[in-house]
């Protein structure tokens, strides 16, 4: 038979653990109270109605507060606005976060994806001038965005679904055809683009980026068009407005 622990035992044990259990709440009460702090900051420099999630990361956090270094903060938004840039969801990371001089934040790294909707996106490309066949609807398919348009061919105007990959250059967005969808066929986009009269124009320049932020990366999801941006050793200025005026 297993000996059972004895009466004593049982309470030296209590009274080891339960020390260490209020230890861990309230080092996670304290990085709640941060983390609550830092997304009404978030939320001002953001100028977004919407609260934005914050998460810190390791453990324990004390220390970290204490040192005036967090180690991983994640920011999550919702309905960002840059510019003519509609961004439905925004997922920043950003590591190594410590006080610098001047009421400062220097960042060692900062990664950013940002979502645009298809909608905001079909407005963007609205808005540009041309002759091109214009921009009827954008979707996703296969990882690739689908491109609702309709060109004049032989004195009618045939529906046609362009399917196309994104690709960055600096600020310049622009998607290049990989399949044309029309009656009912798919065929590549090198064989059939050529001999269109007209094509849409899909180019896009994306706004500057603050404090030395650049774009990185770009991709189709089922919710829209991502765009992924990256900085190193950050340097965070304290202040700015929010979108009613006040200092943050």
């Amino acid at each position: 038979m297993i000996p059972r622990p004895s009466r004593r035992t049982a309470v030296v044990a209590a009274a080891a653990v339960i020390p260490l259990a209020l230890a861990c709440t309230a080092d996670r009460l304290a990085a709640d109270r941060a983390a609550g702090r830092l997304s009404g900051r978030a939320a001002c420099y953001l100028r977004t109605a919407d609260r934005p999630r914050v998460a810190l990361g390791g453990f324990p956090f004390l220390p970290q507060g204490l040192s005036g270094r967090l180690d991983d903060v994640r920011i999550s938004a919702r309905n960002v606005r840059r510019g003519e840039l509609s961004v439905s969801s925004l997922d920043a990371r950003l590591r190594g976060v410590r006080q610098a001089p001047g009421g400062k934040a220097a960042v060692e790294r900062v990664t950013a994806d940002a979502v645009v909707s298809f909608p905001s996106l079909n407005s963007m490309l609205a808005g540009k001038g041309g002759d091109g066949p214009r921009v009827q609807g954008l979707g996703y398919d296969n990882g690739m965005l689908a491109v609702e348009t309709r060109v004049a061919r032989a004195g009618m105007e045939l529906p046609v679904t362009v399917l196309a990959e994104p690709s960055l250059s600096g600020r310049s967005l622009d998607f290049r055809p990989r399949y044309v969808k029309v009656l009912g066929r798919l065929v590549p986009a090198e064989q059939l683009m050529k001999r269109l009269p007209e094509q849409p124009d899909l180019g896009r320049e994306l706004p500057e980026l603050p404090v030395g932020l650049r774009y990185s990366s770009a991709g189709v999801t089922g919710d829209g068009v991502r765009i992924g941006m990256t900085a190193d050793d950050v340097s965070l200025t304290a202040g700015g407005k929010s979108k009613e005026g006040r200092s943050c």
